[in-house]
C-alpha cells in the first residue's frame, strides 16, 4: 500500500466497534500464512507467505486486514458481523450502527483461518 495510494483488489478491510477492555494505546495481531490449494506443489518456508491477516484495535475501532495473492475470491467470514471497506460497496458508514467486537471474539476471528485453515 506504500506504492499505491489504493488496495489492490487482493486487500478485504472491515471494520467495527471495539467493546473490550479499554485500551490507553492500541494492540495488533499479524498472521502471515502459506494458503495452496494443491499440498504437492507446496513450497516451504516464510518467504513463500501468501496470506496475511491483520487484527488492529485502537480505542473503540476495530480493523481486520484480510490480503491474498492465490484467494483472491475470499469471501469473508459467514455469520461475523463486520462493515466492510475494502472492496468498497458504497462510502456512507453509520458509525453508531457498527457492530462490537469483544476482545475474545477479535482473537477468534483473528485465528479463524489458521486454526481451520479456511474462513468458516
Amino acid at each position: 500500500m506504500r506504492k499505491n495510494p489504493l488496495p489492490t483488489p487482493n486487500w478485504r478491510i472491515w471494520i467495527a466497534r471495539h467493546a473490550g477492555k479499554d485500551l490507553k494505546d492500541f494492540r495488533f495481531r499479524f498472521t502471515a500464512m502459506q494458503v495452496a490449494s494443491d499440498k504437492s506443489t507446496l513450497v516451504r518456508g516464510p518467504e513463500h507467505c501468501n496470506t496475511h491477516i491483520t487484527s488492529l484495535i485502537a480505542g473503540q475501532l476495530y480493523v481486520h486486514v484480510f490480503f491474498s495473492t492465490v484467494w483472491p475470491e475470499f469471501p469473508g467470514y459467514p455469520d461475523v458481523s463486520l462493515i466492510k471497506l475494502w472492496p468498497p460497496s458504497g462510502f456512507d458508514i453509520d458509525t453508531g450502527l457498527l457492530p462490537s467486537f469483544s476482545d475474545e471474539a477479535e482473537i477468534r476471528l483473528h485465528e479463524t483461518i489458521s486454526r481451520n485453515g479456511k474462513a468458516q
